[in-house]
C-alpha cells in the first residue's frame, strides 16, 4: 500500500530500469533528489499526512 502513496518514490525511475526499492519522504526537495524533474515538471505534495486515510488540509501535518 505504501507504494501507491504520494509521498513514496524510487530513485531514477524515468530511466526505465524498473528499479526495485522504494523510498518514503514527507519532504519534497527529498522526493525531487530521487529523480531529474525538468523546471514546472514537478508538483509538491501539499498538506498530507502519510498514516491517515484522509488527507490533512491543515498545513504543517506531515509528520510521523
Amino acid at each position: 500500500q505504501l507504494a501507491k502513496h504520494p509521498f513514496t518514490f524510487r530513485l531514477l525511475e524515468r530511466l526505465g530500469t524498473a528499479p526495485k526499492v522504494y523510498y518514503h519522504s514527507s519532504k519534497d526537495w527529498v522526493r525531487r533528489l530521487g529523480d531529474n524533474f525538468l523546471p514546472g515538471e514537478y508538483s509538491p505534495v501539499v498538506n498530507k499526512t502519510w498514516m491517515e486515510e484522509e488527507w490533512s488540509t491543515q498545513p504543517g501535518r506531515d509528520t510521523f
